[in-house]
């Protein structure tokens, strides 16, 4: 009994071992971003209407809260696995839809990246960040491939950009 006892502890203490090392490399801090460069990355978004005003028979504004994570294109640690929060205006006026926003990228440390967008020009503009991020500067175009809406007042879309980035510090 007591070797059976002495080996179920031995084979817990392994286990306990390697869900560490696999907790520890889950959590591992990001990879500081070269001073300056180029990569690509996709976002995946899923957005809500949070208020919408009509203003006569077809036109129209709105705020959307759009959630959603990235994708380094590259394979490159940077601009990947960031969580992303941006808040967007849009207006339908006219029969033109035009907009601009912001958005808040966060890596797994907590470091944020945060922009600007313009939906008609098609660009983010990186306006700075915390942590590893502090002094980022660059622009982001982008393409936009919408999918098909999971519910009423609500959009999916896959962003594709091409980033370029130096940090002014």
């Amino acid at each position: 009994m007591k070797k059976s006892n002495a080996f179920l502890t031995c084979v817990a203490l392994q286990l306990a071992a390697a869900t560490t090392v696999v907790a520890q490399e889950a959590n591992a801090p990001v990879a500081s971003l070269p001073r300056e460069g180029t990569t690509s990355y996709t976002a995946y978004f899923t957005s809500h209407l949070v208020a919408k005003q009509t203003l006569g028979t077809n036109d129209n504004t709105s705020i959307r809260e759009v959630l959603g994570i990235t994708r380094n294109s590259e394979g490159k640690p940077y601009f990947d696995s960031l969580a992303v929060r941006c808040l967007l205006y849009v207006q339908n006026l006219a029969g033109k839809v035009a907009g601009q926003g912001n958005c808040v990228e966060t890596d797994a440390d907590g470091d944020k990246i945060f922009s600007t967008f313009d939906y008609t020009s098609k660009v983010h503009v990186l306006t700075g960040g915390t942590g590893k991020y502090e002094g980022i500067t660059g622009n982001a175009p982008f393409t936009f491939k919408p999918l098909q809406a999971p519910g009423i007042d609500e959009g999916a879309a896959i962003v594709d950009h091409k980033v370029s980035w130096h940090f002014n510090k």
